[in-house]
């Protein structure tokens, strides 16, 4: 007796429920081979269990439409592969979702506009028009000169005296106002000071 002889023997002794086997062991291993996306691994098992499977069956009619049938269910299970791999969200992605929306641009009726900013100077106009009475300050001054100050108060009201002077008659700038304005503050601190 051969060894192809003791095959077939074997093989006739088989139960007929060995034929779901291999589609059985397929599905076994295309489930996490699937999971993983290992499709070229996928492909190799159904080539070795098919090619074990199919010269099992001694007739070349069932071992045609076995390998026809086979076939066909490995290639669904190989459209498996097909479906896209739900992505993990990173954290940093959570975060930007999340606050996504506070950083989306406001439409345009509801951005608030800018300050207004004035890019230039404001026209000169003279002290009376702006508010400051020069006429009082200087008297103010004139009474200071004549009190017995001390030397720095008194270097500081001749300075003031001849920046008011300087400004009594001519229009005057934003900067020279702000500058009259502080000579001005100065004025009431002595007028304090010296109790006039």
């Amino acid at each position: 007796m051969t060894y192809l002889e003791s095959f077939l023997s074997v093989l006739e002794q088989l139960p007929d429920w060995w034929i779901f086997l291999p589609p059985a062991l397929l599905v076994a291993a295309a489930i996490p081979l699937v999971l993983f996306k290992k499709r070229g691994i996928y492909r190799r098992v159904a080539f070795v269990l098919g090619a074990a499977a199919c010269p099992l069956l001694p007739e070349a009619g069932a071992f045609f439409l076995y390998a026809g049938l086979y076939t066909v269910f490995a290639f669904c299970l190989d459209l498996l592969f097909l479906i896209p791999k739900r992505k993990r969200e990173s954290r940093a992605e959570r975060i930007y979702r999340k606050f996504r929306p506070e950083t989306e641009p406001l439409p345009k009726k509801e951005r608030p506009m800018p300050p207004k900013v004035c890019c230039y100077d404001l026209p000169p106009e003279p002290a009376e028009e702006s508010g400051m009475r020069l006429e009082h300050v200087t008297a103010l001054l004139e009474k200071l000169k004549k009190e017995k100050l001390v030397p720095a108060d008194r270097l500081e009201v001749e300075l003031i005296s001849q920046n008011v002077a300087r400004f009594k008659d001519r229009p005057l700038t934003a900067s020279e106002r702000e500058s009259l304005s502080d000579a001005l503050s100065s004025v009431l601190r002595f007028t304090a000071k010296y109790k006039l």
